[in-house]
């Protein structure tokens, strides 16, 4: 992944993790890459944490070997930044194109969940209406995959209770969950129905609009915050429930080829590895818990996963040391 960002006249005002690529005039990308934990506009709010191992070589060339991510809990943890004011570079009106794309690894989601990646709008913040959307990329489980999905809200009229003024499209390709690391990213250009596309992983995707469908119309415009791995007041059920590592909004489309260039993967199998030997004691058996994984259907990768949620185990739990031992079952979480 080509990481190399121009400084414009905009750097002294966004000067925090977020990085700035200017590709024109007309077309600021912008970037959150999330590293270590430094000073910046970004506001946390709820169990986000920081210092997470992030997608490394070799299974992601791409990447530094020292690359980290962050996590959140999914009960309303996020990050939040509040726009800059009128015709800001985050404000999308008809004629304006936007590609969203990110890096993340998805924990838990139920069946007909939608949860958020990121979104500017439907905050619930106080001065804005409810169904100020302006973009949002989210993701959708369906018939067992995760799928991304891009959603917008237009004007509402005031004498309907319909959902006709949300436009939702979602991919019909969709991701494994528990799958490890993925990118994912959805393109449109605002007022051209039909421009919309995704992509997983670098190939492209289709999809279909749904509640008020494909629509020309302009989206909702305002002020509002843009928040990261939550919405509406910051309702888990909208969550965000996994490791994010990047994370990019641009002013402009990207073709197929671009796209496919953006993240290379070599799948690895898992291994089964000699503990260090302080993690063990010859003739005994040592039992660790680990809770730093969200689904059983997750192997951990790598003994460094997710350090401050390895090292916390279970509180009060210690490692346990037997003579014999004997799974006859694998053991819920209570046990």
């Amino acid at each position: 992944m080509h990481r190399i960002f121009f400084a414009s006249t905009l750097a002294a005002a966004f000067a925090y993790c977020a990085s700035l690529l200017v590709a024109s005039e007309a077309s600021i990308a912008i970037r959150w890459d999330f590293g270590s934990e430094e000073t910046s506009a970004l506001k946390s709010h709820g169990g986000v944490h920081r210092d997470q191992l992030g997608p490394r070589p070799p299974e992601f060339p791409d990447f530094d070997e020292t690359n980290l991510s962050v996590r959140f809990d999914g009960s309303g943890s996020r990050f939040s930044f509040p726009d800059p004011g009128e015709e800001s570079e985050f404000d999308f009106r008809n004629g304006d194109s936007i590609t969203i794309e990110a890096c993340l690894k998805v924990g838990e989601i139920a069946e007909g969940q939608n949860v958020y990646v990121i979104g500017k709008g439907r905050t619930n913040n106080d001065g804005y209406t409810r169904d100020n959307q302006n973009w949002a990329l989210r993701l959708r489980k369906l018939d067992g995959k995760v799928h991304i999905s891009f959603l917008f809200a237009t004007k509402k009229n005031p004498k309907s209770n319909s959902d006709a003024h949300w436009h939702r499209w979602t991919s019909n390709e969709g991701l494994t969950p528990a799958s490890g690391w993925h990118w994912i990213a959805v393109s449109y250009k605002f007022g051209e129905s039909m421009s919309v596309g995704g992509w997983i992983d670098g190939a492209s995707c289709s999809g279909k609009w749904d509640m008020g469908g494909a629509t020309n119309e302009e989206p909702v415009v305002d002020n509002d915050s843009i928040w990261i791995g939550s919405s509406m007041g910051g309702s888990a059920a909208n969550s965000f429930r996994g490791w994010l590592d990047f994370i990019g909004v641009s002013r402009r489309p990207y073709s197929d080829q671009e796209m496919h260039r953006r993240f290379s993967r070599i799948p690895r199998k898992p291994t089964l590895e000699v503990p260090p030997e302080s993690r063990y004691i010859p003739g005994k058996v040592v039992v660790s818990f680990d809770a730093s994984l969200d689904s059983c259907k997750e192997w951990p990768i790598d003994e460094d996963s997710d350090p401050e949620f390895r090292q916390a185990k279970t509180p009060g739990v210690p490692d346990w040391i037997a003579d014999q031992f004997l799974f006859h079952r694998l053991p819920f979480f209570y046990d």
